[in-house]
């Protein structure tokens, strides 16, 4: 069993939709942060024609919500685990 420090797990409720092409999450501090402000993660879509990021991160957040609907965690694996 790996223990995990709760503060520096990823959080679903950090994340934002600044726009329609564009989603965010918060990355927690790490010990290099010196101001510790942690990141803030930004992906959009660069590519004129490429595919949008938006809709296929709204169907993972769908689905983790839809079957672990208590787990504050972001990232999950198959089984609603942290990775």
């Amino acid at each position: 069993m790996c223990l995990q420090n709760p503060n520096k797990l990823i959080c679903w409720s950090s994340v934002s939709f600044p726009d329609d092409s564009t989603y965010a999450y918060h990355l927690p501090t790490h010990k290099a942060d010196h101001l510790f402000e942690g990141s803030h993660i930004h992906i959009c879509c660069l590519l004129p024609n490429g595919p949008l990021p938006c809709p296929i991160f709204l169907c993972y957040l769908t689905s983790c919500d839809c079957l672990f609907p208590f787990n504050p965690e972001l990232w999950l694996i198959a089984v609603g685990s942290i990775p």
